[in-house]
């Protein structure tokens, strides 16, 4: 006789299966891709330390193009935080604009398109490429990594959405 699942083995099983979940939500668009405007805090590690970074999306909007299907629009922002001033760049801040899609597997690129307040020689402005994912307590983050023009300068990046993007009046 085959032994049967019974429902005590179900409810044992669902809480160890839930945290996988959100990595299965890696694997695609975010649910709603217009919805991922607002503020990102958190920080970048370079070879000069940690700074901290602020991810504002201003817009997404779709694209007519299968393979890139939204498009983003904002800016980024560096500045200073404890554990990084050490670094030769420790008190640096500054920002720039940003440009960028969606594919249609989900990955995100933000090519950097100049400074909006430009910091003192010796840092740049550099490309954002990850995912926006839903975190367990239903923040969306991005994750990915910050690419500059030097190969390995430059490494991780973590920005969760802390607040939503403003109402927006039409003059």
């Amino acid at each position: 006789m085959k032994p049967s699942c019974c429902p005590a083995a179900v409810l044992f099983a669902a809480p160890l299966l839930a945290p996988l979940a959100p990595v299965a939500a890696r694997a695609g668009l975010p649910a709603d891709p217009p919805g991922l405007t607002g503020f990102y805090g958190g920080s970048h590690v370079c070879e000069s330390g940690e700074h901290g970074a602020l991810l504002e999306i201003t817009r997404v909007v779709a694209s007519e193009t299968p393979e890139y299907p939204w498009r983003l629009e904002g800016s980024y922002a560096v500045f200073p935080v404890i554990g990084g001033r050490a670094g030769v760049y420790g008190e640096i801040a500054g920002s720039f604009a940003l440009l960028g899609e969606i594919r249609a597997d989900g990955q995100v690129t933000l090519d950097a398109l100049g400074w909006l307040i430009m910091p003192p020689a010796g840092e740049g402005a550099g490309d954002l490429a990850g995912r926006f994912t839903v975190r367990g307590d239903g923040l969306v983050q991005f994750e990915g990594r910050i690419e500059t023009e030097v190969a390995d300068e430059c490494g991780a990046v973590l920005l969760t959405r802390a607040l939503p993007a403003p109402e927006r009046t039409e003059p």
